[in-house]
């Protein structure tokens, strides 16, 4: 997917962001929510493929589900952690369990951060311009 501009008259490339999201309803929507900020969204439906699309695309972003068929969130981050062409890329763990322990697990995987399902998407916003050096859009309320 080409990076098309930020903002309507800019010419720098909009970011791209890898979300790894096994569950379709949710990595549809999330994805349209980023779309919506201004990024450029790559899907991945499991740990494996968050790993090609990283290598390939090399996001400025990764927002990781912990759970996840074939490969997990964890191992996955933990691989890419290890892998020179991607171990500079900050990955953020998603997961449903919001238990301290679990966010423990993230971080020691390579996690910078660490957050609970369902996003908050003004949250969501900040975490992206904050990783991405780019100003936060927030949602326009619905009409």
């Amino acid at each position: 997917m080409p990076n098309s501009p930020a903002t309507p008259g800019s010419t720098e490339p909009r970011r791209t962001i890898l979300l790894a999201e096994d569950n379709v309803a949710t990595a549809e929507m999330t994805a349209e929510v980023i779309s919506h900020f201004g990024y450029n969204v790559v899907v991945a439906r499991d740990g494996l493929e968050a790993i090609t699309c990283a290598r390939q695309h090399q996001p400025s972003l990764i927002l990781m589900d912990v759970q996840m068929p074939n490969m997990d969130g964890l191992t996955a981050t933990r691989a890419l952690k290890q892998d020179p062409a991607t171990a500079g890329i900050p990955v953020i763990c998603l997961t449903a369990l919001a238990m301290e322990k679990e966010a423990a697990r993230s971080r020691e995987a390579g996690a910078v951060l660490h957050l609970s399902k369902p996003m908050d998407f003004d949250r969501l916003a900040q975490l992206l311009a904050q990783y991405t050096s780019e100003p936060a859009r927030k949602i326009p309320p619905p009409v």
